[in-house]
């Protein structure tokens, strides 16, 4: 995404929205604890000004 800023959005299979982060250009990563998520499928959207929209799927399975 170069130098742009990213917002990044994870959602429940149902739409709801259920954490949100920014990653400052400057910065270039931010990490994002999945472990209070409970086992299953997640959204992951990623949105930059300019840039298509992505949005990739992520599983949660802690095995615990």
């Amino acid at each position: 995404y170069g130098k742009r800023d990213v917002k990044m959005d994870i959602y429940s299979l149902q739409g709801k929205l259920l954490c949100s982060a920014v990653i400052n250009a400057a910065k270039g990563r931010v990490e994002i604890d999945l472990s209070t998520f409970a086992n299953g499928m997640y959204l992951i959207r990623v949105t930059a000004e300019g840039l298509p929209d992505v949005t990739k799927r992520v599983v949660v399975n802690s095995n615990r």
